[in-house]
């Protein structure tokens, strides 16, 4: 107790609520199913391994990543930082929606392209050899942090030699080909500076600019909106004030460093975000797990039942 301000500071243990433990279950299902969707998305990639079908695949692994964090973090009952992982959840799910709407052999191409460009760039950038590389030395001549002098740093002029022959490589496609002289012909028409870059593969081919660009496109602003701009402020750090004062019923306040507070509300959300991205990959790819599809759709509306939720988008899932 701190006698002059009459404040009682301690530390307690935050134990997760029924409610929370019946997400993290949900999640946890809806991550196994998304493991089986994403072995059967890679055996049909297996034959030939063409970009529209592997790198589809590799983006719902990474929704399945995200799904699992969630679910450890539900568990828990720590609301707040689910918000960054169903944040991370959103821009997969988008981003796959927009690679299989149309011409995805392109779009998959160009993300294969732009993963090569984009590790090029960041090697000379960290190199102590190029010119980006020396002027990031001076700039950061006073960092807290450090002088970008380790030793994994030496290895750099040889990662970057390794990238250009990788990419070098992938050109010798036609379609990967097209991506590259799609992303030389953007940052030949932005001019100089700063602007003259390409911030994601979906930006080729005259696609969006930005995750609204790209939530738009995928008819998921609504998501946007009201999930994703909110989690952004988490993940900017600029959501401090969040929960800081609880009122307890004897008139008290907590301030918790932990919560659970809605965190019903964050998981359904999660939910629906893999519930469109999983539906779009078994039509695509493996129509066979339709029966396997509608069983954990009536499950998770048992226990989201349990938890006094609905989920919008199982209502449609049918």
């Amino acid at each position: 107790m701190d006698s002059d301000s009459g404040f009682y500071i301690g530390f307690k243990e935050h134990l997760p609520d029924q409610t929370s433990l019946v997400c993290a279950n949900i999640l946890k299902i809806t991550y196994d199913l998304g493991l089986r969707i994403f072995g059967e998305c890679l055996k049909a990639s297996a034959p030939g391994g063409e970009d529209e079908k592997l790198i589809p695949a590799l983006i719902l692994r990474d929704i399945c990543r995200h799904v699992m964090a969630t679910a450890i973090l539900a568990r828990s009952g720590f609301a707040e930082p689910c918000d960054l992982t169903v944040r991370a959840l959103y821009e997969s799910c988008v981003s796959l929606m927009y690679m299989l709407d149309g011409d995805t052999a392109r779009k998959a191409a160009a993300y294969r392209t732009m993963d090569a460009i984009d590790g090029i760039k960041l090697s000379r950038k960290v190199s102590p050899f190029t010119s980006e590389g020396k002027d990031l030395r001076r700039n950061l001549l006073d960092d807290r942090l450090g002088k970008l002098d380790s030793p994994i740093f030496n290895d750099v002029p040889d990662a970057i030699r390794e990238l250009e022959d990788i990419l070098t490589e992938l050109r010798k496609d036609p379609v990967r080909e097209a991506a590259f002289q799609e992303y030389k012909r953007i940052i030949t028409s932005k001019g100089k500076g700063k602007r003259r870059r390409v911030r994601a593969w979906y930006e080729l081919f005259g696609g969006p600019s930005n995750i609204e660009g790209l939530a738009s496109k995928t008819r998921m602003l609504y998501c946007y909106e009201i999930f994703y701009r909110h989690a952004s402020r988490t993940a900017h750090g600029k959501n401090a004030l969040r929960f800081a004062a609880v009122p307890r019923e004897d008139g008290t306040l907590d301030v918790p460093i932990m919560s659970s507070r809605y965190i019903e509300v964050v998981v359904v959300t999660a939910v629906n975000f893999a519930l469109v991205t999983y539906r779009d990959m078994i039509e695509r790819f493996c129509p066979e797990m339709g029966p396997v599809f509608n069983g954990w759709i009536v499950e998770v509306r048992r226990l989201m039942t349990q938890i006094g939720m609905a989920s919008s988008a199982t209502a449609n899932g049918e």
